[in-house]
């Protein structure tokens, strides 16, 4: 059974996976499918900056529940913030490569690309905290 500070991880885990789950496999299709082309774009650049501070706010906690109480959670804590990090930058640089058209198609796919990459990693390394703070000892 986790101490508080391990519950504390898991819950804030299970927050940011419920949270990529959502807008992955839920709103972004959803959007994709209701939405004319210019109102999508406009909403997911509106949702997209949120989407990622939500996330990385949720990694600066996980990361100091593990410095505060499971050092071993701390490398998916740190992982887990960095690629939320990564993807609130790369947001602007994705926008701008769709707004140069067919110029920047490459560039727009290849940053897209990356950013599914960095929230499977986001999601892989929530779920290692969820699954396996039950296993970590405490130390105080």
């Amino acid at each position: 059974m986790p101490d508080s500070f391990g519950l504390a991880l898991v819950v804030t885990a299970a927050l940011g996976a419920g949270v990529i789950v959502c807008l992955s496999f839920l709103v972004a299709p959803l959007v994709f499918k209701t939405i004319d082309g210019a109102g999508a774009s406009r909403f997911l650049r509106a949702l997209f900056p949120r989407y990622y501070r939500v996330l990385l706010a949720l990694a600066l906690v996980a990361a100091g529940l593990a410095l505060a109480g499971h050092r071993a959670a701390l490398w998916p804590s740190i992982s887990w913030l960095l690629a939320a990090a990564g993807s609130l930058l790369l947001v602007p640089m994705i926008n701008a490569a769709r707004d140069a058209g067919a110029a920047q198609a490459a560039r727009f796919r290849q940053l897209h690309g990356l950013s599914v990459l960095l929230n499977v990693a986001m999601l892989g390394a929530c779920i290692w905290l969820i699954t396996g703070v039950a296993r970590l000892p405490a130390y105080g």
